[in-house]
């Protein structure tokens, strides 16, 4: 019976088991496999940092999971990433409306969630004494590339002036000033994507010899392709491509399915992603545990 599902918390020895069980899911589970395996990495080299695996009765058979990281984003806030085959959303529903194991009032959101999720987390919500309606969500379409491909994409040749390059931590602030989504709560989250993953900057050379980072694009805490970005001035230049593939090709390198989450009306990305072979996995939404802001 629905009412007797628990989200129960899996054992260390017990993830690496539901990973095999996500990786045979793939593309379905790109998100939640690679969130995993990037907090994996991450709780090795930040010490404060918890990572918590749910699965539905505590079985990492079920095909579903729930996982939240805490200790990293601002203000006390936790975040995750979930997942439930569509014959088992009801099943995920009554064990999230009752569990204990989520503090809700410090939830911030469930990243790169698909769509039949949204109505879920809508009722769940509801049922914890969320006030919104239909603004909790930003949608979108999640995209990805095999890994065969990803390794063996061409890099093309680089424009004269042009160098790529990795990013560090010095370069957060424009990270975050590029950011059309930025929170300030997720800082820290983007602090650790440049500190601990792998990055690509396009730099150009300007007119008095110096370096301009002309576009950039950062591996993610779930273990994507986010956050590319190409200064105002520098954009229509081809740039971007030129750093989605770089890193895509990193990716692949290192036995990852590339996968990125873009926006709705995004026109620009969503050709970008499919001239570069990437295809569609299903629309998917970032969940949010608070009110979007009036525009």
């Amino acid at each position: 019976m629905a009412s007797n599902e628990k989200l129960l918390e899996i054992s260390q020895d017990d993830v690496p088991k539901l990973m095999n069980v996500l990786k045979e899911l793939l593309p379905d589970t790109v998100a939640p496999y690679h969130w995993i395996l990037t907090h994996q990495k991450w709780q090795k080299k930040i010490p404060h940092l918890k990572v918590k695996v749910m699965c539905l009765n505590g079985d990492w058979d079920e095909q579903t999971v729930v996982c939240l990281a805490d200790g990293l984003a601002a203000s006390n806030k936790i975040y995750g990433a979930m997942y439930a085959p569509e014959e088992k959303i009801d099943r995920l529903k009554a064990a999230l409306m009752h569990t204990d194991l989520i503090e809700w009032d410090r939830l911030k959101q469930f990243s790169a969630c698909l769509k039949r999720i949204v109505p879920l987390m809508a009722e769940v919500f509801k049922f914890k004494g969320f006030k919104h309606t239909d603004d909790f969500i930003y949608s979108g379409y999640q995209y990805y590339m095999s890994v065969q491909d990803a390794a063996n994409i061409d890099l093309g040749t680089l424009p004269e002036n042009v160098r790529v390059g990795p990013l560090d931590v010095s370069h957060l602030q424009i990270v975050c000033d590029l950011w059309q989504h930025f929170d300030p709560e997720y800082q820290p989250v983007a602090m650790k994507m440049l500190e601990l993953n792998p990055s690509v900057g396009v730099f150009v050379k300007n007119d008095k010899g110096d370096e301009d980072l002309a576009s950039m694009v950062l591996m993610t805490e779930y273990g994507g392709v986010g956050l590319l970005q190409t200064a105002p001035e520098h954009r229509r230049k081809g740039y971007a491509e030129i750093a989605l593939a770089h890193l895509t090709r990193r990716l692949g390198q290192m036995g990852y399915m590339p996968s990125s989450n873009v926006t709705q009306y995004n026109e620009a990305s969503h050709s970008l992603f499919k001239k570069m072979g990437y295809k569609v996995v299903d629309a998917a939404f970032w969940v949010l545990a608070f009110k979007l802001p009036e525009k």
